[in-house]
This record gives structure tokens, C-alpha cells and sequence, in this order.
């Protein structure tokens, strides 16, 4: 998550961005809705903006996004493309194996001691999923995670991957205070 003296109210423009993180809050148990987002400044809390339980991560080409129930008829339609499948044998039913791991997805996003964020990769203004990375922590007290990422076949040698690769890593240092992320193929 980046920000900059853009997403800061002129009345709080009163450092530079570094002096700035963005922290969030798990939803309120009662309703598990959402996230609270505070900018913290100078030790502060200062509410900031609500974020649905659809948080996003923006780069420069892509919105890396919260998985939706009805997300698994893009990520099928690519996880049976040949070309992904010499990379990614798929076994006996992929559209059963797509749901179910759509299904596991989005109940991670509610889990109170949440540890593992997989995301939609999406192009910056078109809602299809072009793919998908995530985060997982491995170890709390190591303060140890891995990412992992796939893509859609037609978008292969672009850098989609690369890039979204880049704003999870940051992700997990910035927001989560990971020592080391290592990748899994």
C-alpha cells in the first residue's frame, strides 16, 4: 500500500509521506463488514477512509483486489488454456478445484487472525481477472512469508507479474512487519 501527500487532507499536509503509514483495523466482530483505515502520523491515529472488505492494491497498470464469490468463471476459463496447464498439470475436475479454492478465498477474508491474502489481479479499468498473487505468513514469530502468483496465458510476457509480485512484497513488509518473503512455484 503507497501513499503520498496526495491522499493526505491539505489540514494534515504537515510532513512528508514517510512520515505517514497506512494501518488498518480488522472489521468490528458484529458486523465483520470492513476494514478501518487510519493514517497514522506521528504516533496519531487519524481516521482516514472506510475500506470495504474489498481492499485493494493499486499499482501503475493493475488493481490487485479481494476475491468475489462469482470470480471463478474467469480464473477456470485460463486454468483451462494448455498453455497454463504445461505449467500447472490440473487433476481430475479443474472447474470443482477452481470453486472450491474461490470458496477458500474469500472465507479467509474474514478470519479474525487472518495471515494469508490471495487477490485478484485485474487490469486498471477492465474488471476482468487477469490472474491472481498472494501472501501467506508462515511463521509469526520468524516473521516469515511467501507469495505465490499466477496469470492468464493470453497475458504472459507483459510484466503483470513482476509488477504485481513488487506491490505484494511491499504489502507484506509495510503492513504485516514480514522479515523475509521468499516465492513458490
Amino acid at each position: 500500500v503507497i501513499l503520498d501527500n496526495d491522499c493526505i487532507e491539505s489540514s494534515q499536509r504537515t510532513a512528508s509521506a514517510q512520515e505517514h503509514e497506512l494501518r488498518f483495523s480488522p472489521p468490528p466482530p458484529a458486523t465483520g463488514t470492513g476494514y478501518e483505515a487510519y493514517l497514522v502520523h506521528r504516533q496519531s491515529l487519524v481516521p482516514l477512509v472506510w475500506k470495504s472488505l474489498d481492499m485493494k492494491i493499486e499499482t501503475d497498470r493493475l488493481i490487485l483486489r479481494e476475491f468475489r464469490d462469482d470470480d471463478w468463471h474467469d480464473m477456470l476459463a485460463y486454468w483451462c488454456d494448455p498453455r497454463y496447464g504445461q505449467f500447472n498439470p490440473i487433476l481430475d475436475d479443474p472447474g470443482q478445484m477452481v470453486r472450491d479454492l474461490v470458496s477458500r478465498f474469500v472465507a479467509a477474508q474474514s478470519e479474525p487472525d487472518r495471515r494469508s491474502w490471495q487477490l485478484v489481479m485485474t487490469l486498471r479499468g477492465d474488471d476482468r481477472i487477469i490472474g491472481n498473487c498472494g501472501i501467506r505468513i508462515n511463521d509469526l514469530d520468524k516473521r516469515e512469508a511467501n507469495i505465490g502468483y499466477e496469470l492468464n496465458p493470453t497475458t504472459w510476457g507483459n510484466g503483470y507479474a513482476t509488477e504485481a509480485a513488487r506491490a505484494i512484497v511491499h504489502f507484506g513488509f509495510a503492513e504485516h512487519d514480514v522479515h523475509r518473503i521468499w516465492a513458490e512455484c
